[in-house]
């Protein structure tokens, strides 16, 4: 699993040591920012075209999902979600309180997670 981010990549690599899932970390290294169509072609780099799955939650995604081979949608907004029309392979949403009227985040996640590489397909084997 792969952290991939617009985050500068010190915090990043701080994020993935703390967290301890990820394998590898691509991030904006202060002359790349690593969004939108950028993260999309280093992704399709790295991987190929087509070959990952894509998790994101932001209009800025829109420009990434192209180059994923499975596109999964975490708690995004409604207009994020209409100009996806039927392209995502999963999609994640957290309920709304109905106390409060806000997004209920179930625990321990309080605040809205980063974009991420979920998995990539395996290699070929010889």
């Amino acid at each position: 699993m792969i952290l991939c981010t617009a985050s500068e990549e010190f915090v990043a690599k701080k994020i993935a040591e703390h967290v301890g899932l990820f394998d590898d970390v691509m991030a904006s290294d202060g002359v790349i920012n690593l969004r939108m169509e950028a993260k999309g072609k280093a992704l399709a780099e790295r991987y190929g075209k087509g070959n990952f799955a894509y998790a994101g939650n932001s209009s800025h995604d829109l420009k990434t999902w192209p180059y994923a081979g499975e596109v999964i949608v975490v708690n995004a907004s409604k207009s994020t979600l209409d100009a996806l029309d039927d392209r995502p392979s999963i999609v994640f949403e957290w309920d709304i309180d109905a106390n409060t009227g806000m997004k209920a985040y179930p625990p321990p996640l309080a605040a809205p997670t980063m974009d991420c590489l979920l998995y990539t397909s395996p290699s070929p084997r010889d």
